[in-house]
């Protein structure tokens, strides 16, 4: 079940700096400010309770965390 208060918002805003590996860069192709970014990947892991992204300087690897919370897909022909 998804929390109810992930919106639509914080994923797209998830995806673009996955995306873009840059919380800047992803600010520019989202039309939105730079402190609006953080401020929504703040939120998604807070309601997440755990960290989305390392912050290694610049870099913005997916966090280990994440990784090992994610579910495997589905094989093909599944």
């Amino acid at each position: 079940m998804v929390d109810q208060r992930i919106k639509f918002r914080h994923l797209q805003t998830f995806v673009g700096v996955a995306r873009q590996k840059s919380v800047i860069r992803a600010a520019e192709i989202l039309h939105v400010s730079q402190p609006a970014v953080t401020k929504t990947i703040r939120e998604l892991e807070e309601v997440l309770g755990v960290a989305v992204f390392e912050r290694e300087g610049r870099a913005l690897p997916l966090s280990l965390g994440l990784k090992q919370g994610l579910p495997k897909p589905p094989e093909a022909g599944q």
